[in-house]
């Protein structure tokens, strides 16, 4: 990875946060070494009163649902503004509630959610209505995510459970014992398989709907926190992983060996996301930094740096046209556009 160039005056982007007179000064730095690719543009700084745990765009990138304690909130990106809200109300007393993990049913406005309460709900925010719900019946949800045709949902119950719910019947198929708690769950895009990463550093997948074990990667560091699915040439399966030791690496399942390594962040990187073309990998991380790399080649071409070390980059999410959305640590929520560069 060559050296970024230093910031200068023509790479200070002026945003302007929240309307009014407020505004506030990015450096955005680009790599000297490979031909700028990139512009990008802060749409909307949204501030919540509560910590975001879970950041959805819908399938035809016309609004972003966030989650947080007791609430899901969907805006619309154009705009900002919220344009539904689901609150939850249970009758037994209990400190907290929170939405862990949200999709988009497939070609809808149906949002799924899970949540600390164990159930999975299934809420059309265009009619304000609940459609379905799914319990798990012993641990809180996690990580929910819904395969491509919306017939198998996969969800992570507590710390050491995988369930496998078939939608046309509203009941689990498959239950997948972990054995020790995974740090992160994730689908791959054409729904076939589940990859899980544990704490030892292991990556273990699983086919899906069916949930049977494949050959497990191994010799990763007890560091990486994140993976996510690489779009891969026919016949390969590739996964990238993201470290605290500043860097990302793209691996190969059938080999076990890494494919590249992506270095240069300043900070630890905490959430990463592929643009739905899988042009641009987009990360986010300590030191308020967001970084878009070429993850064909692993080049960096741009950073945009906040200028506020304390204040880190927790999701990134990624939808079309060219809009992404990141939540900081200090509970705001920025939706971004990047377009190709014009000289």
């Amino acid at each position: 990875m060559t050296e970024m160039a230093n910031p200068n005056e023509e790479m200070r982007v002026e945003v302007r946060l929240g309307g009014g007179n407020e505004c506030r000064f990015y450096y955005v730095g680009f790599n000297p070494n490979v031909k700028q690719a990139l512009d990008v543009d802060l749409l909307h700084h949204i501030s919540h009163p509560n910590s975001v745990l879970s950041i959805a765009f819908s399938p035809d990138g016309k609004y972003l649902a966030t989650g947080s304690n007791w609430t899901v909130t969907v805006f619309e990106v154009s705009t900002g503004q919220i344009y539904r809200t689901l609150k939850i109300e249970l009758d037994e007393p209990r400190p907290c509630n929170h939405a862990y993990s949200l999709c988009f049913y497939p070609n809808s406005n149906v949002l799924v959610s899970g949540w600390a309460d164990k159930y999975i709900r299934f809420w059309d925010f265009d009619t304000n209505e609940i459609l379905h719900t799914l319990e798990d019946p012993d641990h809180p949800i996690l990580s929910v995510q819904v395969e491509p045709t919306g017939r198998y949902i996969l969800a992570q119950g507590g710390h050491e459970i995988l369930r496998i719910w078939d939608m046309a019947y509203g009941k689990t198929i498959r239950t997948v014992e972990l054995n020790t708690s995974p740090v992160k769950v994730s689908l791959s895009p054409d729904g076939r398989r589940a990859a899980v990463l544990y704490k030892d550093g292991k990556v273990r997948v699983f086919n899906m709907p069916y949930g049977y074990p494949e050959p497990c990667l191994s010799g990763l560091d007890t560091q990486e926190h994140d993976i996510l699915w690489a779009q891969c040439p026919v016949g390969t399966r590739q996964l990238f992983t993201l470290n605290f030791d500043k860097t990302i690496k793209l691996w190969d399942l059938g080999s076990g060996g890494v494919v590249r390594t992506f270095a240069g962040h300043k900070g630890s990187i905490l959430g990463a996301a592929l643009t739905p073309d899988f042009r641009w990998l987009i990360s986010g991380g300590n030191g308020d930094t967001i970084c878009f790399w070429d993850p064909d080649n692993g080049d960096m071409h741009m950073e945009i740096d906040g200028l506020d070390p304390k204040r880190g980059i927790t999701l990134v999410q990624a939808c079309q046209p060219n809009v992404f959305a990141t939540v900081g640590t200090d509970n705001s929520v920025r939706i971004w556009r990047y377009s190709a560069h014009k000289e």
